[in-house]
């Protein structure tokens, strides 16, 4: 549940950046027909730049909530059949003020032909939010998180691939113990892996890890 209400605070923060950003544009058409009718002025052209304004946050908002909505309906079935990028996309998106807020990027290397699989969804966000959040506290601002995806033999490859200066991680207290990513590994029938030396972090999935299922 923890992991939820983090993931739905950052969609309101982000979601009220966008209506103070709608409210604005706003205003100003309001002062521009105020001024222009004092002044007589045509202030056609500011309307249409903050129309335009206003339809890019709208625009950005739609898509937020979309991606919100797809997330919120992937805890619907505790094993379901989905796309991993589908997912890693969801919990860049609704992470990404965070990341923001940090000086760091996301970027996206997926395999576009990766299988579908049949696994708990809710188990792999929640894995993912924490291996990111853990990468990003160790990551100095201008940094980049590459997430890539790929395939080898019956699995799906998730790779956690931090470019930039490293800074020395302060733990805080959260939700992702040692215990709950163990939990999560274990109920995913996966594998991680660290690599020191690169920083890079592996996810291992199999096609299949509905229980009874051999991995």
């Amino acid at each position: 549940m923890g992991f939820i209400g983090i993931m739905i605070g950052g969609f309101t923060h982000e979601l009220k950046n966008h209506l103070a950003i709608i409210h604005e544009a706003a205003g100003l058409i309001e002062d521009l027909i105020t001024f222009g009718k004092s002044k007589g002025k045509d202030n056609s052209a500011e309307y249409l730049k903050s129309l335009d304004s206003i339809a890019l946050q709208v625009d950005k908002t739609v898509q937020l909530a979309d991606y919100l909505n797809r997330f919120s309906h992937r805890m619907d079935h505790p094993f379901s059949t989905f796309n991993v990028n589908d997912a890693i996309e969801e919990i860049a998106i609704l992470r990404r003020r965070s990341a923001s807020q940090r000086g760091i990027c996301f970027e996206m290397d997926f395999h576009r032909a990766a299988p579908a699989i049949h696994s708990d969804p809710a188990g792999l966000c929640c894995l993912l939010y924490c291996l990111i959040e853990e990468k990003m506290q160790g990551l100095d601002k201008g940094g980049r998180l590459i997430i890539k995806t790929e395939t080898l033999g019956g699995s799906v490859i998730i790779s956690i691939i931090p470019k930039g200066n490293p800074v020395e991680r302060i733990v805080e207290k959260s939700i992702c113990t040692y215990e709950v990513v163990q939990e999560i590994v274990e109920t995913l029938k996966a594998a991680v892996s660290h690599d020191g030396e690169s920083r890079v972090t592996t996810i291992t999935l199999p096609l299949n890890s509905m229980p009874g299922e051999k991995r």
